[in-house]
């Protein structure tokens, strides 16, 4: 088993994260010369090199997530735009934005429902639409 200089490797490690704008741990064991294993023994969850590194590559996280905002902001493209909308949106706003947005004032009811106005119907009419609720109602009862 090859023993390697903790301090080179984590020296290493920086630049590499600085270099090549890592974003993941997993990226940094890509580049070295040491498998996932080792590199969890020389720097474990926790210590102070370990969480430098994760310093390190948050930073190059909000570097990227400021830069595509911003680009995103300046473009043209409708679906961009919207994404950062509801990246920044409140919640109300984001309610707005939602595809699945439901109209709460039918009260549950379908936006297809008819409502009847019986008022222009004669006492004929009314007549037999009583007698047809009141056969449908017998039937539902059988």
């Amino acid at each position: 088993m090859t023993k390697y200089d903790p301090t080179e490797l984590f020296e290493k490690a920086q630049k590499l994260v600085k270099k090549h704008k890592l974003f993941w741990v997993d990226d940094i064991i890509a580049y070295l010369p040491i498998g996932k294993t080792t590199f969890y023994k020389y720097f474990e969850d926790g210590s102070n090199e370990m969480n430098e590194l994760k310093r390190l590559l948050e930073e190059n996280r909000i570097q990227l997530k400021v830069s595509l905002r911003a680009k995103w902001h300046n473009s043209k493209a409708p679906a961009l735009q919207m994404a950062l909308m509801k990246l920044i949106s409140n919640e109300d706003e984001l309610k707005r934005l939602s595809v699945t947005y439901t109209d709460h004032t039918t009260k549950g009811k379908s936006l297809n429902e008819k409502q009847f106005d019986f008022s222009n119907l004669s006492k004929q009419e009314k007549k037999q639409y009583k007698d047809l609720l009141l056969k449908m109602k017998s039937q539902e009862e059988d």
